[in-house]
Order: structure tokens, then C-alpha cells, then sequence
């Protein structure tokens, strides 16, 4: 699961590098000329990066927070401190929501959401007070277009993105100028990989197998192999997610990075939609207020920004 690599003046931690996307940025990495110190709860996966001074391969799983507090300090303890944190590992459950055993959704949420959590916590301290003085750090973590939008038979997995970046949207905000720590979701869209494959597929409830009912259509398209060949490329990824991280202090990193054209092309959809519901319930909204509400206001839109 989680990785740790440094891109030659950088040193960053990412999770997930037993396959897909996180597989392509510990690759690319590494072949950018990067230091790599990948993770996996089998570390046989990570056979494909080759054994040398670059490259530390260990065994991680993110829901354990003694786990990744070892695998945080062996990373400080071999290369000094850490620049950038990716956060990547997760895996999808989707299905009728009323017949989701609580077991796997309970899974979900403890490696997409508190696997996340729990390593962004154990290096949070590193960026701050084993870095240099005003370095800081950022972390990249790794959402999908599931964290701003909602699709049929898919609660527990959005419910895990949704949480991770409230999470991050919130913990941003705590951050000290000086300290330079820096957040950034990414926001996938569709990506070639082996992760619809890896979805959980419990038994259908025979009351949603009705072809009304929205979720028939998007269990159709994701396990379609004829529809992967229009996903993003995982190595075209993981350059731009290289690139951002090594921009890091150059440029200002986006909050939020919807990733694919499909993703973006959803996101501003959904955001209109938004917006033109709110709009019409306005009036709704401010009847329920009195004029001193108005210095709430100011203060709340100044935190928010």
C-alpha cells in the first residue's frame, strides 16, 4: 500500500504502488531518476522495481497505525525528511446499498478514508518540525471524481471519498503560513487500470434489478472492457502528478485537481447543478435568519476561503 519516494531534491511517500496508479508513479519515479521506498501489504508485488541504492521495498498496511508510523520513521531514518505525501491506496465496493454486507463497507472506509487519515497524521509532524525550517511539504491526496459526485450503488465508496476530502479541505485550513504544508485532492476520472476489476460485486437485491432503477447502467459500463479503452492512461498520471510535486514551491498547488476529461467535464456539471438549485432556494434560506446573522456570515465566507 503506501510507498515513500523521493524525487531527487524531493522526498515523497505514496500509497497504493502494488498496481495501478500508484504502481505508474513509483515506476515513473523511479525511472525520473527518484529514490523509492515502495510499500504493499505483499511486498512480492512490488517485484517489478528493481533492487538498488534507490529503491527500499516494505511491508505496509495503511489501517495499521503502528504500521505506518514505523514505515514514516524508517523513511526519515533512511533519507532525512520527507517533501510530498501521496496518498493512493483504495479499493472500490460498489453494489445495492441495502444488501452491502456491513463488513465491507466498514473496509472501505477504513483503508480509502482512515488509511489516509493515518498516514497523513504520522508525516504531518515530519513536514512541520523535522524539515527544514519553512520547507513544509505537500500532500497529494489521491480522490476520485466519486468524492465530488454521486453515482448509483456506490454510498460506501463515495461516502469514503467524500470523507477524505472533507478531511483534508478542513486540515488545510489549520495549517500555519510559516509551516508551507500544503494540500492537494486529486480528483480521478476513469483511469486503465486493474481497480473496476478489484471492485467488490455482492449479490444484486431483486428489487433494484429492475431496469428503472439507476444503478443496472453504471454496473454495466464499469465492468465493461470495451469501455476501458477510453480511461486515462495511469503513466500519463503519474507524470503529471510528478510534475506537480516537483512545482510544489514554484507554483500554487490547487486544492483540487479533477484529473481526466471526464472528470473535470462531471465536476463543472455537477457544480452548475448545484448552483441552480441553490440560487432557486435562496429566499428559503435567508427567511430563516434576522439581521444580526449577517456578521456570521462575514466571518463563516472568510473561513472558507
Amino acid at each position: 500500500m503506501p510507498s515513500f519516494l523521493r524525487v531527487r531534491k524531493l522526498k515523497v511517500p505514496v500509497t497504493g504502488c502494488s498496481s495501478g496508479l500508484g504502481k505508474a508513479l513509483a515506476q515513473y519515479a523511479y525511472d525520473a531518476g527518484s529514490i523509492v521506498v515502495a510499500t504493499a501489504r505483499k511486498p512480492e508485488t512490488l517485484s517489478y522495481l528493481p533492487d538498488g541504492p534507490r529503491v527500499l521495498k516494505l511491508c505496509l498496511d495503511v489501517t495499521s497505525k503502528d504500521q505506518v508510523a514505523r514505515i514514516v520513521q524508517a523513511a526519515v531514518d533512511k533519507f532525512g525528511c520527507i517533501d510530498v505525501v501521496v496518498n493512493n491506496a483504495g479499493f472500490g465496493v460498489t453494489g445495492d446499498t441495502e444488501v452491502l454486507p456491513d463488513a465491507d463497507a466498514r473496509a472501505q472506509l477504513e483503508t480509502n478514508f482512515w488509511g489516509a487519515v493515518n498516514v497523513t497524521k504520522a508525516a504531518l509532524p515530519i513536514l512541520r518540525e523535522t524539515n527544514p525550517p519553512g520547507k513544509g511539504g505537500l500532500f497529494m491526496q489521491i480522490s476520485s471524481v466519486g468524492g465530488r459526485v454521486c453515482y448509483a450503488g456506490s454510498a460506501f465508496y463515495h461516502a469514503s471519498k467524500f470523507a477524505l476530502e472533507g478531511f483534508t479541505d478542513a486540515l488545510a485550513k489549520e495549517m500555519h503560513p510559516d509551516w508551507n504544508i500544503k494540500f492537494t485532492i486529486i480528483e480521478l476520472g476513469a483511469v486503465a487500470t486493474n481497480f473496476p476489476q478489484n471492485m467488490v460485486l455482492p449479490p444484486r437485491h431483486p428489487a433494484y434489478e429492475d431496469p428503472a432503477c439507476g444503478y443496472n447502467a453504471v454496473r454495466a459500463y464499469l465492468t465493461s472492457a470495451a469501455n476501458a479503452v477510453q480511461w486515462s492512461d495511469a503513466s500519463v498520471c503519474a507524470k503529471v502528478l510528478h510534475e506537480l510535486a516537483s512545482k510544489r514551491n514554484h507554483i500554487t498547488p490547487p486544492l483540487r485537481l479533477a484529473l481526466g476529461a471526464d472528470s473535470w467535464a462531471v465536476v463543472k456539471a455537477e457544480l452548475e447543478g448545484i448552483m441552480k438549485e441553490h440560487e432557486v432556494w435562496k429566499t428559503v434560506a435567508e427567511s430563516t435568519s434576522h439581521a444580526e446573522n449577517t456578521r456570521a456570515t462575514e466571518f463563516l465566507l472568510k473561513s472558507v476561503r
